[in-house]
Formats: structure tokens, C-alpha cells, sequence
């Protein structure tokens, strides 16, 4: 398993802007951290996140992962804001290229919309995605 933590292994805190997402892109695409590894865990923990930005660094792991054969796994470890699943996927996945959402939902109640968006494309690419809240120690999981 490949492990990218940002903080860490990147001294980088800010995932906010697309500058700061650009420029760990290329730290990574450099260093060439993610090779073929067909399991990634992103540890954003510590990390200013937000959306359209961070969900293009979530992009570039499940690009990556889209193009090996198999069966691929994603863990993404964060902090923040909450724990509630709507803010949780509005920093991951809101406006980001992979799943294609676009509409920001504005109840918990229409995070199913969502979920049935993000199951679908990661089935279609063999792909599982457990997300891990690390406050409270809880999971997410879609996908495979």
C-alpha cells in the first residue's frame, strides 16, 4: 500500500486553492510516489481543504487508479469541519472532474443522489473508496 500523507511527507497544510493542489501534484508526478500500486491512502489530516480544489487532488488518485487492472483502493483520512457525510463530501467530491458533480446538495437527506453517483463510477472501475473521519473514527465506504 502506497501512503501519501500530505502533512508529513509534503509539508504542505494548505489544499484549499488550486495553486497549492497543482503544486503537490507535481511534488507527487515527480517523485513518482504512486507507481502502480493498486492500493493509495491519502492522509489529508491537518490539512485547509475546499472545494473545487481539494476534489481535484482526490481526482488525480482515482484517475490514477481508474487506468490499473483489478481491484484498486482508495482510503482517504481526514479532519475538519465535521462529521456530517454532506460536509465531508462537498470537500471530497463537489466539483471535482471524476464523479462530475456539480450541484451542490443542501440536506443530508440528498447525499443519496450522490452516493448512487460515486457507487456507480467507482463499480464501473473496480475502484472501493473508504473515507475516515479521524476524530470520531468513523467510516465511509463506496464502491467495490
Amino acid at each position: 500500500m502506497t501512503i501519501v500523507n500530505v502533512f508529513e511527507n509534503f509539508n504542505q497544510i494548505k489544499l484549499a486553492q488550486e495553486r497549492h493542489i497543482d503544486s503537490l501534484i507535481e511534488k507527487l508526478k515527480s517523485k513518482n510516489v504512486l507507481k502502480d500500486d493498486p492500493e493509495i491512502e491519502l492522509n489529508i489530516e491537518g490539512c485547509t481543504t475546499d472545494y473545487p480544489a481539494t476534489p481535484k487532488l482526490v481526482d488525480f488518485f482515482l484517475f490514477h487508479l481508474s487506468s490499473l487492472e483489478g481491484n484498486k483502493k482508495l482510503c482517504i483520512k481526514l479532519d475538519g469541519l465535521g462529521n456530517k457525510l454532506i460536509y465531508i463530501l462537498n470537500i471530497l467530491v463537489l466539483e471535482g472532474e471524476y464523479f462530475g458533480i456539480n450541484e451542490k446538495v443542501e440536506s443530508e437527506g440528498e447525499v443519496n443522489k450522490w452516493i448512487q453517483i460515486i457507487n456507480n463510477k467507482l463499480n464501473e472501475q473496480n475502484i472501493s473508496l473508504k473515507i475516515i473521519f479521524t476524530p470520531d473514527d468513523k467510516e465511509y465506504s463506496y464502491g467495490v
